[in-house]
């Protein structure tokens, strides 16, 4: 998604003061990202120079809220194995994603119901 984009829809449940922290391996790539999430007045702090271990992590002890990619197993299993209030993973609706249908989220099914309350799956628009 767009940095635009990722602030006014991904993010459009924050207000002004609420904390945003992005961990990514495209850290080049993040300053368009930083500029739009402040611009709503989020307060946003880039994670750098940690091992990927560390970020997993970090990561995994979130408390609130993560957000990240339905394509990042990584985020996935940090988000399964933590004790956030809320893990949701997104797709962006695409051609790839249209060819997989409704059943993209399909193989994340679980039997466990404390997690299933805290997962969620959206798809946004490019």
């Amino acid at each position: 998604m767009s940095a635009n984009s990722t602030a006014d829809e991904l993010f459009s449940n924050l207000g002004p003061g609420d904390k945003v922290a992005i961990v990514s391996r495209f850290k080049n790539n993040l300053q368009p990202y930083v500029t739009a999430l402040e611009g709503k007045g989020l307060r946003v702090r880039v994670i750098e120079d940690q091992s990927a271990v560390q970020d997993f992590c970090f990561l995994q002890s979130v408390r609130k809220e993560l957000v990240g990619a339905k394509m990042s197993t990584f985020v996935a299993w940090a988000g399964f194995l933590g004790n956030m209030e809320r893990i949701r993973l997104y797709a962006v609706n695409s051609t790839w994603t249209q060819k997989r249908g409704a059943g993209f989220f399909k193989h994340y099914q679980s039997s466990q119901k404390e997690l299933q309350k805290r997962l969620s799956f959206e798809t946004y628009q490019q």
